[in-house]
């Protein structure tokens, strides 16, 4: 799908015209702009993206392509991101008013046999009879204003029952933050201090992080929560540290804990967007970028002899042969790999 905005870009003291075009199409999901563009157009994909997910506007979960065209004149500045910004939001409008079924025919599905007057004065509320730019505009002013229209079923605001599907989310988690408060505070009454309620209201914290703020998305990708998971961990593991005087964090458990979380998000990834026949080869590759490890640093020390036995290319061999056995037994077992889906939310 393609959408197609006129801008101008400027050379010295004269103008040319810009024409911005947004493909999405299906495929990993991927946001590139392209047509010549300097390092502030580049960064306008997260100025972008911040204007949309901050105005309650879902972000495409597609491959996105936008060109600059004519493409071979240097963009520069940040003049394009109002063009990119419409452009997203023009076809994510387009393809919410495009559902397999008439909206009008989907509300009187139940009611049997309903004349097409009816239908007709339905769309004419429901102002789905208005040109389509004509609702677009209409669309984008209310969003931007805080107003995300209302259900086309119930008739109830779209706000509203976002505020009520939020309420259970918002008493869990001052349920879960509350023992952590009362920790402190009992703490700071009986010792004058901090001292172990800092353990207690941080391994709360990281429950909290493990268990319920992915219950503030409807499908939570694992992709960006298992990271942020295995950094919860980390920082908590540091405060320990810091807290008992250690000198562990460094040496054992950041290492540990971090490689660990390395391996377990490259194993996600690679099951969410990766088809099952490619998960051998990505498997074969990893253990054979580990070989390939060993053997460089074998080479290194034959030729300069920095070492007399292996030193760092252990690391790299063991993480790519672990990982590459977990991905061809996950290839090779189904079950397994349905199981996987099921509880990582593939």
């Amino acid at each position: 799908m393609l959408s197609k905005i006129q801008s101008l870009g400027c050379r010295g003291v004269t103008g040319y015209a810009v024409s911005v075009e947004c493909h999405v199409s299906n495929g990993l999901p991927g946001f590139d702009i392209v047509g010549l563009p300097d390092a502030a157009v580049k960064e306008a994909r997260e100025r972008v993206r911040s204007a949309i997910k901050t105005n309650g506007m879902k972000f495409p979960v597609s491959r996105l392509t936008v060109n600059l065209a004519p493409a071979d004149t240097r963009k520069a500045g940040t003049l394009y991101d109002l063009p990119v910004l419409l452009g997203i939001t023009f076809f994510t409008f387009v393809l919410m008013q495009l559902p397999a079924d008439d909206t009008v025919d989907m509300m009187y599905k139940a009611s049997g046999a309903v004349s097409e007057t009816v239908k007709a004065a339905a769309r004419a509320e429901l102002g789905l009879d208005r040109p389509l730019l004509v609702r677009y505009l209409d669309w984008l002013l209310a969003v931007c204003s805080g107003d995300m229209g209302r259900s086309y079923i119930s008739g109830t605001p779209v706000t509203a029952l976002f505020v009520t599907k939020l309420k259970p989310t918002l008493y869990l988690t001052a349920l879960a933050l509350l023992p952590a408060v009362i920790c402190v505070l009992c703490d700071w009454r009986i010792n004058g201090g901090i001292l172990w309620s800092g353990y207690a209201s941080g391994g709360i914290l990281l429950l909290y992080v493990l268990t319920v703020l992915p219950l503030w998305f409807k499908r939570p990708n694992p992709v960006i929560f298992v990271p942020v998971d295995f950094a919860a961990i980390i920082l908590y593991l540091l405060y320990i540290d810091l807290a008992t005087g250690g000198h562990w964090f460094l040496t054992f458990a950041f290492p540990v804990a971090g490689s660990i979380g390395v391996l377990i998000t490259t194993m996600v990834a690679l099951l969410r967007y990766v088809r099952r026949g490619y998960l051998y080869i990505f498997g074969g590759a990893l253990i054979a970028a580990g070989g390939l490890a060993m053997l460089l640093e074998f080479l290194l020390n034959l030729t300069f002899g920095v070492h007399q036995t292996f030193f760092w290319s252990f690391y790299p061999l063991a993480a790519g042969v672990l990982l590459g056995v977990m991905l061809i037994i996950i290839a090779v077992c189904p079950p397994l790999r349905r199981s996987l889906h099921r509880k990582f939310f593939l």
